[in-house]
């Protein structure tokens, strides 16, 4: 495991105490020497993790002031709708968008929250049409919406997490260069033969909405899956692409199923697109005999699990930057609110690359046997 930088840690730190617990909008960040004492590092580390924040755009400085401040919250209060995928659908989006929720609640505003098999833009408006609440703008999880509904509504909204929309206002995390780096990593370590688990059914309930609304591989983590291999000089190997559905018992059992039929066709990894896909896939292997990492890599993508909860191995993973992007999208629809501009004229897009954190899960690929 690759130790952080105690800047990256004083980052971390003050990222998490705070900025994304949303209790200190529009207070001042104590002082140097207070943090200093309080991570146990040096003036120079915590001016270097404060101006880090700085660059995201997480915290500023006011003038006449040295000290960093937590960006402020805005001053009037709205009424914001929050849609976000059912969980058994989109474990992340539900995830992110919960933490959405929760922010614009802790600045003061209030929240309609939409839950739904896609994300449908039918059931806001005619909350919109019918209540007595008037819902001020959106921030929308995922990417099954009825954009062109929405925008024949002049209703303002911000998509956050979305894969493969870019003209309209959104807030995401870059998957594909993610899951690049996810690949290079697995790729430098020997392994040639990387089996690809997605997060969706053969078949299911939501399969048919999923195929109206784009092509599986056209999706982020495929993509860069693909692009990996293409760079590497290897060509996709459709025996090494695997559709494992959205939750653990999915993939367990089409894990379980794979291993019955071919062996996982000599798969040396394995890329998971969600971190309960993962979850599935070592409880399979498990049962299979199969030990992580020893006998076959395992990389995930979503950064769900606490390493210090589980009954297998730290699992390698991307973390997605959950945090971040409710900040920004927060941001974003309040901005959008306060100042709209016609829907065809601009747009803002603001992209997070995931990182890579280095854990338990990944070894040396073993020479092939003659």
């Amino acid at each position: 495991m690759i130790r952080q930088t105690k800047t990256r840690e004083v980052c971390e730190a003050i990222r998490r105490e705070f900025i994304l617990s949303g209790d200190f909008y529009n207070q001042l960040l104590p002082a140097e020497q207070a943090l200093t004492e309080r991570f146990g590092v040096s003036i120079v580390t915590v001016r270097r993790a404060v101006d880090e924040l700085v660059r995201e755009g997480l915290l500023e400085k006011r003038q006449g002031s040295r000290t960093a401040v937590v960006m402020p919250a805005s001053a009037a209060s709205r009424t914001i709708a929050v849609m976000i995928p059912e969980m058994q659908i989109s474990p992340s989006y539900f995830y992110m968008g919960t933490r959405i929720a929760n922010l614009l609640r802790r600045r003061g505003h209030q929240v309609q929250v939409f839950a739904g098999k896609d994300t449908d833009a039918h059931e806001l408006l005619r909350f919109q049409e019918s209540s007595d609440v008037r819902l001020e703008g959106a921030v929308i999880c995922g990417y099954l919406v009825n954009h062109r509904m929405l925008r024949g509504a002049n209703f303002p909204y911000v998509l956050a997490g979305g894969e493969g929309r870019w003209d309209m206002d959104n807030i995401s995390f870059d998957l594909r260069s993610g899951v690049i780096r996810a690949m290079e990593y697995l790729l430098a370590h020997g392994h040639r033969r990387i089996l690809f688990v997605s997060n969706y059914f053969d078949d299911g309930p939501h399969i048919e909405s999923l195929r109206r609304t784009f092509n599986f591989k056209e999706t982020a983590r495929f993509m860069g899956y693909a692009d990996a291999l293409f760079d590497a000089g290897i060509e996709v190997d459709e025996n090494l692409v695997l559709h494992g559905g959205s939750g653990k018992r999915s993939a367990y059992l089409a894990m379980t199923r794979k291993w019955k039929q071919d062996g996982l066709h000599g798969a040396t990894a394995i890329l998971a697109s969600t971190d309960f896909v993962a979850e599935g896939i070592m409880q399979a292997l498990n049962e299979a005999g199969l030990r992580v990492p020893e006998d076959i890599s395992l990389v995930s993508c979503t950064n769900q699990l606490d390493p210090n909860d589980s009954l297998f191995e730290p699992l390698t993973t991307l973390d997605l930057r959950y945090d971040e992007v409710a900040v920004r999208a927060v941001d974003m629809i309040l901005d959008r609110i306060e100042h709209p501009v016609p829907a065809d004229d601009v747009y803002v897009s603001y992209c997070l690359i995931p990182k890579l954190l280095l854990r338990s899960t990944v070894a040396e690929a073993k020479p092939e046997k003659v």
